[in-house]
């Protein structure tokens, strides 16, 4: 998991998650700036690396910011195999399951029918490109066609992938194409968006990797309405979070976070056919 200062208290609610549901198992935080993780280390007993202290040189100059600390964990991760969680999240049972290592090298989700309900994914994807713009958050296809042109990058844009949740192994991904890639977004801007998932997206599809495109692994929060969302993941007074049959991460993703103080924000101001969800209590 990746954080930054003003992450801090979604980190430990994440955390706080992790040790309910998956028990002892290692968590590793990926620091990025000055963010003091002290708390965490006594309270989870997580180890920590700043994306300072990453040891390949290269990587160290290319993986740190918003969206590009994290992809640092595919070269550098401590464990051969490991689950990679944005900071914005919570474990909600015990997600360790959606893990198949023994068929592919990476797991993730498969949710264009939840992200954009009013555009169905289709061969052409028309309708998602002109509505929701995969250039904003991914890529632009139609440059990637000019530099790849052996893959087919506009039926691509039907396979892409959330990068809060992913399962992998460590050295899936080639360092070598992932460093020719972000200089082939200095020299071409808006070749992918300022995050991390359409370098990651376009990665996994040059490389041919073996990848699980998985239902139901994350949820997205601002896609549920406020009510749907509370008896989706009911909470008993006494024994805690109540988790249905299948184990999965919730996710925060967007511009809208959970707060301190107690209110679910959701916002999706950019979907078509979506209207605006207020605060809710």
């Amino acid at each position: 998991m990746s954080c930054y200062r003003q992450d801090m208290h979604l980190v430990h609610a994440c955390c706080a998650s992790i040790r309910r549901f998956l028990g002892d198992i290692d968590i590793c935080l990926l620091v990025d700036g000055d963010a003091d993780p002290a708390a965490l280390v006594r309270t989870y007993g997580v180890r920590t690396v700043r994306t300072a202290e990453i040891t390949d040189p290269d990587l160290r100059a290319e993986c740190h910011g918003w969206g590009r600390s994290q992809l640092s964990v595919f070269w550098e991760a401590p464990w051969p195999t490991f689950l990679m969680l944005d900071a914005d999240t919570l474990v909600w049972g015990d997600v360790v399951r959606h893990a198949d290592f023994e068929r592919f090298d990476m797991v993730v989700d498969t949710h264009l029918d939840d992200l954009f309900p009013d555009t169905p994914a289709s061969p052409t994807t028309a309708a998602f490109l002109g509505d929701v713009d995969a250039r904003r958050w991914y890529y632009d296809p139609q440059q990637l066609e000019r530099h790849f042109p052996g893959i087919d990058w506009i039926g691509e844009v039907d396979r892409l992938f959330c990068g809060g949740a992913i399962f992998a192994r460590r050295d899936v991904l080639s360092r070598e194409r992932f460093l020719e890639l972000t200089e082939l977004g200095r020299r071409h801007p808006g070749l992918f968006s300022s995050g991390n998932m359409g370098i990651l997206n376009a990665l996994v599809a040059i490389e041919g990797i073996r990848v699980d495109r998985r239902p139901g692994l994350q949820r997205l929060v601002q896609m549920i309405d406020p009510g749907r969302m509370a008896s989706e993941y009911p909470v008993d007074p006494v024994t805690g979070p109540v988790v249905g049959a299948r184990p999965v991460v919730v996710h925060w993703a967007g511009m809208s976070k959970a707060t301190l103080d107690g209110r679910l924000a959701l916002l999706s101001p950019t979907l078509p056919g979506r209207r605006r969800l207020a605060r809710s209590r």
